[in-house]
């Protein structure tokens, strides 16, 4: 029994004084690394464990352990009986090494235990390590994976999304054996993902609204995919990968129709209210990307694209907006008030020289030209008739006309002049 004992204790320290090195090479420690007393069998096997384990994943070092000389057991007593135990109470209780009873085993063996023994007992058995002989085991490394993403999640009709996928990393947990047996399956698992082929299918980026399908390896010209969109979608366009018998999918986005552009709106110019008090405007606009779904009138009474107004006094103003729509966007313009709005049938205004101001049909009194009186040059910039200059009291021209009722004539102030029915004329300057 105590035979026994011994052999196992030997086994331990010597096992616990070798340190096992990256090249294979076994060295004793040191006179400054020598250790403190074994303190309990727990301490015991974890140094045992470590060492065993460090050689064993040194295949030159598994090497020399194979090659070292086993431990010998030592002599029995010679009455035959059983070793005496190490720090016992009889006088030989030091194992016959000379020493005293009771202290530390020393650790002066130069046999190693081989990798088939179990150190705690010295006898040979199975070990709790793994094998070094088995492979590294990657319970999913023989099939590649990975996400795919689109660069926006909504953009303008004919706009484009980049969709890119992205290799998940190798569950590293998953792999058994040494840290360089984790790298290796790394490093091949990598490579087995970008030699894949990625097969894309975008939905709506294809010819006419179709599906667009691509293909390459994953790892280059099928990691990202650009898709240029010419159809809308308000639920949005899925995109998907197929990646072996796996399908990825990458998400959506949604496409909005192009905005409508360059629109305008026409008012009437004038509007008298005792021959057709009615104000009609207009809309139009220059870009017409998508279908125009409806107008949408205020201040007015709308139909489509134009819209009325009944006015009921002279200088009324009224400025309708109209909101225009598309199935994905709209627009919303202001349109202006008629320049004039009077009664042609009670006009008797006074009023001072104003520029761009247009005279309908009607008396009016030009009191002054700039707060002055007198003799006065003035000008007309277009109106009804080629001799409107007399309805100012000139009887020539100064200065053109250039066009009909343009140009510069002498009149007189306060100037009192009637338009006649059917006519206009618009005032420019005086000096």
């Amino acid at each position: 029994m105590n035979k026994k004992i011994l052999v196992g204790v030997s086994a331990i320290f010597v096992a616990a004084g070798f340190w096992a090195c990256g090249n294979g090479d076994i060295f004793t420690k040191g006179e400054d690394e020598k250790t403190a007393e074994i303190v309990d069998e727990e301490m015991i096997n974890q140094l045992k464990d470590k060492a065993i384990k460090d050689c064993q994943e040194s295949p030159e070092c598994e090497a020399k352990m194979a090659d070292a000389d086993k431990i010998p057991e030592p002599e029995s007593s010679g009455d035959g009986g059983d070793t005496p135990t190490p720090g016992g109470d009889d006088e030989g209780g030091n194992g016959g090494n000379g020493g005293t009873g009771g202290g530390p085993v020393p650790t002066t063996s130069t046999s190693r235990p081989t990798p088939s023994s179990n150190p705690s007992t010295g006898s040979s058995g199975s070990s709790d390590q793994p094998p070094t002989s088995s492979p590294s085991t990657v319970t999913d490394a023989s099939v590649p994976d990975g996400t795919c993403t689109g660069s926006a999640a909504t953009i303008t009709k004919e706009g484009s999304v980049t969709w890119t996928f992205t290799a998940k990393t190798l569950d590293m947990s998953s792999i058994s054996g040494s840290i360089t047996e984790k790298l290796e399956a790394q490093n091949k698992y990598n490579e087995l993902v970008a030699s894949s082929t990625c097969e894309w299918t975008i939905e709506g980026a294809g010819k006419d609204g179709k599906a667009l399908t691509t293909s390459g390896a994953c790892g280059s010209d099928g990691k990202t995919v650009t898709a240029t969109y010419a159809s809308i979608s308000k639920t949005g366009f899925a995109a998907s990968i197929k990646l072996g018998d796996k399908t990825i999918p990458c998400g959506s986005v949604v496409v909005k129709g192009l905005p409508v552009t360059g629109c305008a709106c026409t008012a009437p110019q004038t509007v008298d209210i005792a021959t057709d008090p009615v104000g009609t405007w207009s809309v139009a606009c220059a870009s017409t990307n998508e279908t125009i779904t409806g107008y949408e009138w205020t201040d007015a009474d709308g139909n489509g694209a134009s819209a009325t107004y009944t006015f009921t006094a002279p200088k009324q103003t009224r400025t309708p907006k109209v909101k225009v729509s598309t199935a994905e966007s709209d627009t919303t313009v202001t349109c202006a008030s008629p320049k004039k709005v009077y009664d042609s049938e009670h006009i008797d205004e006074t009023m001072s020289w104003k520029a761009n101001e247009r005279l309908e049909p009607g008396f009016y009194t030009l009191t002054d030209c700039s707060s002055a009186t007198g003799e006065k040059t003035v000008q007309v910039n277009g109106g009804s008739a080629a001799d409107c200059n007399t309805w100012f009291g000139a009887t020539s021209w100064s200065g053109g006309p250039w066009s009909t009722c343009s140009g510069q004539f002498k009149a007189t102030f306060p100037i009192t002049l009637e338009v006649p029915e059917g006519g206009w004329v618009t005032l420019s300057n005086c000096w």
